[in-house]
């Protein structure tokens, strides 16, 4: 059963919710990556339902199973790899793996390059961007989503980073003295520039 949190409770909140559904969490964690352990939580609970259900259920048709089928990539390679293995589970239909193994399995059969990004800079006017956004995908991809957004605040770019460098850098950006403090304030002082136009 998914975990249910909203993105506004407090960090204290969260890990209280993490606790009690054995999610690994701690207070050395920021609060972004506490809400993507419990996302990850959530997607692998959600796979692991969408696993329970028999074969026969499936939608058929031919073809390439494009047509009314919901999934993305990274759940039609974990279900390939699954097919045919033989294992226990299989004929049970037990499934005796933690989400967390779920979570960790599916982290593993993404296509190399694939990873959780998040903007560590200030929101943006007007809900375009929002401070600590989670993307997935490549690097490439991220940026491909937010052109619109980088090309009117270019430093952008250098405050989109991996979510597990993501507590490291948060340090760095309120810390005045360094390039990614920098950065953040160029946006902001951005910001401030268009709003007197």
């Amino acid at each position: 059963m998914a975990v249910e949190f909203k993105t506004s409770m407090t960090k204290a909140e969260l890990l209280e919710i993490a606790a009690e559904n054995g999610i690994e969490a701690d207070d050395s964690m920021t609060k972004a990556e506490i809400v993507a352990a419990l996302e990850a939580y959530n997607d692998a609970e959600r796979e692991a339902e969408a696993a329970a259900i028999p074969d026969d259920s499936a939608p058929t048709g031919g073809g390439d199973g494009a047509e009314g089928n919901n999934t993305t990539p990274a759940e039609n390679a974990a279900e390939s790899a699954t097919d045919g293995a033989g294992s226990a589970d299989d004929e049970t239909g037990a499934d005796n793996t933690t989400p967390a193994e779920n979570a960790a399995e599916s982290a593993q059969e993404e296509p190399q390059g694939y990873d959780l990004f998040v903007y560590a800079g200030p929101s943006l006017p007007r809900g375009r961007l929002k401070e600590n956004a989670v993307f997935n995908g490549t690097r490439e991809d991220v940026k491909a989503y937010l052109a619109d957004v980088l090309e009117e605040y270019p430093q952008i770019d250098k405050l989109i980073v991996p979510a597990s460098k993501l507590a490291a850098f948060s340090v760095k950006v309120k810390t005045p003295g360094n390039i990614a403090h920098k950065y953040y304030t160029d946006i902001v002082s951005a910001m401030r520039g268009n709003k007197e136009v």
